[in-house]
């Protein structure tokens, strides 16, 4: 098959017009209506042509309609993800991305729609994104910054509770990152008492 190690990956075709790249909603749908085998790969090869022309939004969307063949996760070295963030393009890849708070709420609303879809039987629920609990540590540090130290401690609960549900190990929770987030947690519990 095209996929295997003797073939190469299929490159992304770079002079597709603006005129043709903005009808991929038609595209998308007429994909979507079709239901026949190979239409998950379809939807995944026109998100990765739009983003291969700097179509964030528009590739998202294509991934989150084909997620048994996109990878919605963080950057680690075992899997290549599509979508880290949504709305924005990978941040391993994109300087200043903490910058917009956008694509992170983007990336919690989707995360907790997704909590509400059922499981199969034998399937593990979801528990969430392991990738987006760094995420959650970084904007409650920037919450701080601006003084909503409650809110701050809001989303250090939810991480706690995450790294409880979760229960097996995940790449994502490295030892920087629990040694931050004790940090933050510990600087939010004095706090109170320091106004005092």
């Amino acid at each position: 098959t095209p996929m295997t190690a003797n073939f190469s990956q299929p490159t992304i075709p770079t002079n597709i017009s603006a005129d043709i790249l903005g009808k991929w909603q038609d595209i998308a749908a007429t994909i979507v209506s079709n239901r026949v085998p190979g239409n998950s790969n379809g939807l995944t090869a026109l998100g990765d042509t739009l983003a291969g022309h700097k179509w964030i939004e528009a590739a998202h969307v294509c991934y989150l309609l084909s997620r048994s063949t996109s990878t919605i996760s963080g950057c680690s070295n075992t899997s290549s993800p599509r979508l880290v963030l949504v709305s924005s393009a990978n941040p391993s890849k994109t300087h200043n991305f903490s910058k917009d708070s956008d694509p992170f709420i983007f990336s919690e609303i989707l995360e907790y729609a997704l909590s509400f879809v059922s499981t199969t039987p034998g399937q593990e629920p979801f528990h969430g994104f392991p990738h987006l609990q760094s995420y959650r540590l970084l904007h409650a540090w920037q919450l701080v910054e601006m003084g909503r130290d409650k809110l701050a401690q809001r989303y250090c609960d939810a991480i706690a509770s995450t790294l409880r549900t979760i229960n097996r190990g995940s790449p994502f929770f490295t030892l920087t990152f629990l040694e931050q987030l004790k940090e933050l947690t510990e600087r939010l519990v004095a706090a109170p008492q320091l106004e005092k």
